[in-house]
């Protein structure tokens, strides 16, 4: 197990052996998931195969549905929206 400092930032260092072992490389995008008190880092990296089975809820095994699917849509696209209002998407 490894362990990282919070800089003022908010940022955190991923340790060596974990970037190598999940080929993490500077600019790849990593998501973070909380859930129950836990947060998870997980790389974006992966390859189309390490989808499979992502959009199962791992609490009771049920498949997300379509509407899950659309009100997730809808809140992304809300919360990019709200992103783009903030700054000037390089116009200035």
């Amino acid at each position: 197990m490894s362990t990282s400092s919070v800089t003022s930032k908010g940022q955190v260092t991923i340790p060596n052996a974990l970037r190598q072992k999940f080929q993490i490389h500077p600019g790849d995008k990593v998501l973070f998931e909380e859930k129950e008190g836990v947060i998870t880092l997980v790389p974006m990296n992966n390859d189309i195969e390490a989808l499979a089975g992502c959009l199962a809820n791992n609490t009771n095994g049920q498949q997300a549905t379509l509407d899950d699917m659309e009100e997730a849509i809808k809140t992304g696209s809300a919360v990019s929206w709200q992103d783009d209002e903030t700054d000037d998407n390089g116009r200035n």
